[in-house]
């Protein structure tokens, strides 16, 4: 068996579990999102069970509210109660209003705007991330955007991200 060491190398120092600098898995987000250069997380979601109410990214959540990140959480209204939006909620443990919670889309008005989880870091700034997920046969990957793309998700999302938002008081 033969192993090219310069790859075994490139493969290791990579940013990403996946190898390639632009696929990303939710571990590999929720590293991102813990650096101390964010300062201001957007999460769009149809479903936060999948991807925002994990162990690993609700510690995630807590640690950077304890540093002072904030949070907005834009998702479709489920009734009362929303069961997501109260489990979101209890992520702000000091109730510090580090969280705010967009719910008033329906469903349907929702996954016309958003049909898969968005995660747009340091939105409220001129150098905004933003990270798409996608969703395959093999499970659920991530995408990171170039800038361009970035400022036009910005943008798409800042009404919902500033409209009417109820915070965690």
């Amino acid at each position: 068996m033969s192993v090219d060491w310069r790859r075994l190398k490139a493969f290791a120092d990579a940013e990403t579990q996946t190898g390639f600098d632009w696929l990303y898995t939710l571990e590999d987000l929720g590293r991102i999102q813990a650096t101390v250069g964010c300062q201001c997380i957007w999460f769009i979601t149809p479903d936060p069970f999948r991807n925002v109410l994990t162990d690993n990214i609700k510690k995630v959540i807590r640690s950077n509210i304890a540093r002072g990140v904030s949070y907005t959480f834009i998702i479709p209204s489920a009734g009362e109660p929303n069961v997501a939006k109260q489990a979101l909620q209890h992520l702000d443990d000091a109730n510090s209003g580090k969280i705010r919670i967009n719910d008033r889309a329906s469903a349907e008005a929702f996954l016309k705007v958003a049909v898969t989880d968005y995660l747009l870091l340091n939105a409220d700034s001129g150098e905004a991330e933003v990270f798409v997920e996608l969703r395959t046969g093999s499970g659920s990957y991530w995408l990171k955007v170039d800038d361009k793309a970035a400022i036009g998700f910005v943008m798409r999302f800042r009404a919902l991200a500033s409209a009417d938002l109820a915070a965690t008081a």
